[in-house]
């Protein structure tokens, strides 16, 4: 029975949480533009070796979120699909810190921004 299962059946991580996803979110206020993000926790899925099923990842995220951000702070959600049904959802986090623009960072940007557009 164990060889009839392992032969044909296989668990597959579709998201391993702390890795880097494929999407970035930008910052507002933030010293640093955009933030990488991750999946609060692992996605897997047990399948059939024989499936036909075509699985897809979603991703419900703001356009835009404002600093400070912290390491793990929920910032959307992910779906996983199978054949457009949604079959598990899970929380995307941000996978770094950003800091807040101080009055100084602010007005360094002021001026680089000022003086590359001429």
């Amino acid at each position: 029975m164990f060889d009839y299962a392992f032969s044909n059946f296989a668990n597959e991580i579709m998201l391993k949480s702390g890795e880097n996803l494929d999407v970035r979110l930008a910052v507002s206020g933030g010293k640093s533009k955009n933030i990488a993000l991750g999946a609060e926790r692992d996605v897997a899925r047990f399948v059939a070796r024989d499936d036909s099923a075509k699985y897809e990842i979603k991703f419900d995220l703001p356009s835009s979120v404002k600093a400070p951000v912290k390491k793990g702070d929920k910032v959307g959600e992910a779906y996983l699909l199978k054949d457009g049904v949604v079959i598990d959802r899970m929380g995307v986090v941000a996978n770094e810190d950003v800091a807040r623009l101080n009055l100084f960072d602010a007005i360094g940007e002021i001026a680089k921004n000022w003086s590359t557009s001429k």
